[in-house]
């Protein structure tokens, strides 16, 4: 099932969307928007914009069956501002003692810093909590 997105959307479900957005010095950014936070009306209006965002999405995690991810540039990442309600239990250290286990265990997929050292991208969540 695809869910409908439509300029008439509004936040409140229980989904999370990804998105990307690019700066105007071309800097790009892996968006969420955990279940709460505006999507930006000129994605609304791409008629089955939901499918393109899978995709693209899948393509940046490494996860995608269509197209096949070899870019690494072997860059690093940087955790700069982070949710201290999320993250509470954890200081700074610890946070990125887990994004570097992550980053090795899955060569750069699947992970949040692989977003970062892998692809070369921001990440920014919205988070509800």
């Amino acid at each position: 099932m695809v869910l409908p997105l439509s300029p008439e959307w509004v936040p409140g479900s229980s989904y999370t969307y990804a998105w990307v957005a690019m700066d105007n010095q071309g800097y790009l950014a892996k968006m969420y928007n955990n279940n709460s936070g505006w999507l930006p009306k000129v994605l609304l209006s791409i008629p089955d914009i939901k499918l393109y965002l899978d995709d693209l999405s899948e393509y940046i995690d490494g996860e995608s069956e269509k197209y096949n991810n070899k870019i690494n540039k072997n860059a690093n990442y940087i955790v700069d501002l982070y949710s201290s309600y999320t993250y509470r239990k954890y200081d700074k250290p610890k946070i990125i003692k887990e994004f570097d286990f992550e980053l090795k265990k899955w060569d750069g997929n699947h992970s949040d810093a692989g977003i970062g050292a892998k692809m070369g991208m921001f990440l920014f969540e919205a988070l509800n909590e």
